[in-house]
């Protein structure tokens, strides 16, 4: 998974992924922090799409 492989370089400061919670398809923001690590792993739900549509309002209202 790409947030798994992400995670492997800066390892060595503690970031891990616990891999059933990386695995789950829940929405929204959430915690994969793998057990005993010391730092927090989340993932955050972002609308990409929803900002460049209130870009693209903003520029064409003028």
């Amino acid at each position: 998974m790409v947030r798994a492989g992400a995670v492997d370089g800066p390892g060595f400061l503690g970031v891990g992924v616990d891999p059933d919670s990386n695995a789950a398809h829940a929405g929204g923001d959430r915690d994969i922090t793998a057990a005993g690590s010391p730092a927090r792993t989340l993932v955050v739900e972002v609308r990409e799409d929803l900002e460049i549509v209130r870009g693209v309002r903003a520029c064409l209202a003028g």
